[in-house]
């Protein structure tokens, strides 16, 4: 089996020695290390399968560190599904390396190799592993959903240290607030209350327990007094707003437009999503301990190098100061508040040294001052032949960037950064599309097409902070294209999958459309006056995995999911039961923001703070999700946590289109989009 390139691997550039991935305190055992973190995906399982077999290790012998400054190779941030390629590639490298180096020295013990070697130094002559696969395709069941399942103490939430003290923060009634007043002498009193910290409009509490915390939070929510907020944005303003804010535009494709006789169809159409909230279950937060030189920070960061960076410029401390370790908590792939409470508890930990001080975000500071999902416009326009190609693709899009995650802006963005009064945060930057992209993450069709046309505007108004949601831009963009397509299809009278075979070019689509076409039934699936099915494929990235998904839909007085089938590609499968998962999470989440979840603003005020007004699907809501996977041991891995995410959107918008008889281009496909689309 061909061994992935290491010229390639950015996580081996930053981490080019061995010893950076790899310990060996005695013959039987090794410590693989990695700087990537777990979220709920069950990353460290997979990049145990992979150390096992290239050693020649049993699962039992193989220890993954925890993720700390201290230890790990720097990996930057957790995300785009690169886990495997980056850091699986890179102990798979690693070990490779190991190997060559015991097979050089006639050794047979790697704890007495030198690790302190440069990995392609010593592959350069390696172009096979000759290592047996045991565990690497085998779904190995994981060992840490037993404690969650009973409840046990498993999540960062759950830790406790010897004289942790717990803490409090007071939110304005929305952004651009100032503290104008505050009632401290009222709360200081109150069973439990250590002390109130208050440094211009951060306002806090600090308690030796939870509940005391909660209790004096709520009296000086009462007793506080803000001045008028400086944004006076509404939700109904939201796409009038992104085309007309100032933009930073990115042509990403440009061509002559394709001239055919034949040419007959021309369909333009615009299609929007809302500003979205991670909503994870937990909520966020952060333990930190300060002993009056040195900060100690216990977080769940999906980056805790970039964490470390912006918060020592922050404080103006080195970053040596700083020691910072991840500890699981609830999933939300994507750029949730963990960093933002990770800060504000350093703050606290540091007017209040000696102590670890536990932070935990409320309910509604979770949901109102999340680093939303950022909302969109997409315009397209598109022609094709009678009888079924595509000649032109015009597609022009308005977003809010995808990152304010540490050290992606000039300066630190967390929220109290605000209301320290260090000016307003800037607005979110994005990733360029080499690496994937943001607003412009499959803006490109990968379908055969003549001319392509692509531009992204970056809206630098910014009525809500945004930042990384699971996907960034292909959710929008993926339900977009898809939907046109299937616009473009019926107007030639094709089939949605006829359609797309005559377009398309790369088999490893094709073949993950027709299986899914034959998962469902396609050809021989009657629709009714209620049901029907929606079909969409896409590559994630134009660059990673291959998706496509199935959905069918019943529609009556409300709009029920009755199946998903889906069928993947992401190269070579490490753990079966692992990618099952991720693409179902992920086809649910999708699920979950296509047909419900919506951030409401009333005049700059987020009102959509709680589960009544944010709605997230329920297990009532959850068909069953099926899925195949086409393995290719010959290719390389790819990742799986974002791959389903568009398909599942479009295929959901483009049944629902069949069902109706007229398409909603507008996100969520609620109840009040739907009549607003048919009335």
């Amino acid at each position: 089996m061909t061994t992935p390139s290491m010229t390639q691997s950015i996580s081996l550039a930053a981490s080019p020695k061995i010893a950076h991935w790899l310990a060996f305190p005695d013959r039987h055992s090794v410590i693989a290390q990695t700087g990537k973190v777990e979220l709920g995906q069950g990353i460290r399982l997979a990049l145990r399968q992979i150390v096992a077999d290239e050693l020649g290790f049993t699962l039992s012998q193989v220890h993954l560190a925890p993720t700390t400054i201290v230890a790990s190779p720097n990996e930057s941030f957790t995300a785009g599904s690169m886990s495997i390629e980056h850091s699986g590639n890179a102990l798979r490298a690693a070990c490779i390396a190991i190997r060559e180096l015991a097979a050089r020295g006639n050794v047979d013990d790697y704890s007495q190799l030198d690790l302190d070697v440069d990995i392609a130094e010593v592959t350069t002559t390696i172009s096979v592993s000759a290592a047996p696969v045991i565990y690497v395709g085998e779904s190995i069941p994981r060992d840490d959903f037993a404690g969650k399942a009973i409840g046990a103490a498993s999540f960062l939430q759950d830790l406790r240290f010897d004289g942790q003290l717990f803490a409090r923060v007071v939110r304005p009634p929305q952004r651009g607030c100032e503290l104008t007043s505050i009632d401290i002498d009222s709360v200081e009193h109150l069973p439990g209350v250590v002390s109130v910290h208050r440094d211009r409009s951060f306002l806090a509490v600090i308690a030796s327990s939870e509940w005391a915390a909660i209790n004096a939070r709520e009296q000086l929510t009462k007793s506080a007094q803000w001045s008028t907020g400086s944004f006076t944005t509404n939700s109904s303003d939201m796409e009038r707003l992104l085309r007309t804010s100032a933009c930073i535009p990115d042509v990403l494709a440009s061509s002559e437009l394709a001239v055919d006789e034949s040419h007959s169809i021309e369909i333009s159409q615009t299609y929007t999503r809302p500003y979205i909230a991670h909503a994870s279950i937990g909520t966020s937060c952060a333990i930190a301990q300060f002993d009056g030189n040195n900060l100690s920070i216990w977080t769940h960061s999906q980056g805790i190098f970039p964490l470390r960076a912006d918060i020592a410029t922050a404080l103006s401390m080195s970053p040596d100061q700083i020691f910072i370790e991840h500890v699981p908590a609830a999933g939300c792939y994507g750029h949730n508040p963990a960093d933002d409470v990770a800060f504000e508890a350093a703050l606290l930990a540091i007017a209040h040294p000696g102590n670890p001080l536990a932070l935990t975000w409320s309910r509604e500071d979770e949901l109102a001052w999340d680093p939303f999902g950022p909302a969109a416009v997409v315009d397209i326009s598109a022609s094709a032949t009678s009888d079924g190609k595509i000649l032109n693709w015009k597609y022009d899009s308005w977003s809010n960037g995808h990152s304010t995650r540490p050290t992606t802006l000039p300066t630190p963005a967390f929220w109290a950064e605000e209301l320290l009064g260090h000016g307003q945060l800037p607005p979110a930057s994005d990733p360029p599309v080499p690496t994937g992209g943001g607003i412009g993450r499959n803006a490109i069709p990968f379908y055969e097409i003549p001319a392509v046309n692509v531009q992204t505007n970056r809206a630098l108004e910014v009525p809500v902070r945004t930042s990384a949601m699971r996907a960034l831009g292909a959710h929008i963009n993926v339900f977009a294209t898809e939907s046109h397509i299937d616009e473009l299809a019926a107007a030639c009278n094709l089939d949605p999958i006829e359609f797309r075979l005559r377009n398309l070019s790369d088999q490893r689509a094709i073949d993950v459309l027709q299986r899914v076409s034959s998962m469902s039934n396609w050809s021989e699936y009657t629709a009714s006056d209620t049901s029907a099915l929606g079909v969409a494929v896409a590559r994630y990235k134009n660059k990673g995995a291959w998706c496509a998904t199935v959905a069918e839909l019943e529609v009556t007085d409300s709009v029920t999911v009755r199946n998903l089938w889906i069928a993947v590609d992401v190269g070579r499968v490490i753990n079966p039961d692992g990618v099952l998962n991720q693409i179902q999470g992920g086809a649910i989440q999708s699920l979950s923001w296509t047909l419900r979840e919506q951030i409401q603003i009333a005049d700059g005020l987020v009102t959509s703070d709680n589960w009544e007004d944010y709605p997230i699907a329920r297990f009532t809501d959850i068909p069953p999700v099926h899925v195949e996977i086409i393995d290719r041991p010959l290719e390389q891995s790819l990742g799986s946590g974002e791959t389903s995410i568009g398909p599942t959107a479009a295929a959901l918008g483009n049944a629902l289109a069949r069902t109706l008889g007229v398409r909603v281009v507008n996100l969520p496909l609620n109840s009040k989009n739907i009549l607003r689309t048919i009335s």
